[in-house]
């Protein structure tokens, strides 16, 4: 049995345990005026990495990330990093009775369960790729990067003839 085969599911499984872990952590936020930061504060979005004959397609979902907070980076000739850092300001908790009350600028926040979030994925690709020629789309919460691969002499298929 392959490996491939027993692990395809372990990161949506992972993904699911630790939002069943940490549950009444975040209803106990609510409760309290969303005074908690979560486990989401620092994550890593999904992606679907595709290969076809001339490059990579990378799709990644980052919603709620304006474009202008989206970096992309190429560390070497086959590793992309992928990184965003939403800030938040650092909101004053008052309580009001048995409610516990956010105050932040001009706003009184009930509840607030939105926090800053920031993340790094690296992604290395098998063979080379062409920086230069890199195209990113963003559109409707997921990020399109297209990465042409760069085609040498070893991975252009070669015939070789058979005497005889």
């Amino acid at each position: 049995m392959s490996l491939n085969r027993v692990f395809t599911n372990v990161f949506p499984e992972l993904r699911q345990a630790l939002a069943m872990i940490e549950e009444p952590f975040a209803a106990a936020a609510r409760h309290n005026g969303g005074a908690f930061t979560s486990f989401r504060s620092v994550y890593s979005p999904a992606i679907d990495l595709s290969e076809s004959n001339t490059g990579y397609i990378l799709e990644a979902e980052l919603p709620g990330v304006s474009k202008d907070k989206i970096e992309i980076e190429f560390t070497d000739d086959n590793t992309l990093v992928l990184k965003s850092n939403v800030e938040e300001t650092n909101p004053e908790i008052k309580n009001e009775g048995e409610q516990s009350i956010v105050q932040s600028d001009d706003k009184k926040y009930w509840t607030r369960e939105r926090v800053a979030s920031s993340f790094e994925r690296r992604i290395k690709f098998p063979g080379r790729v062409d920086p230069e020629a890199i195209k990113a789309n963003y559109k409707d919460g997921i990020l399109t990067i297209d990465i042409p691969k760069i085609v040498t002499e070893q991975n252009q298929i070669k015939k070789i003839a058979i005497d005889g």
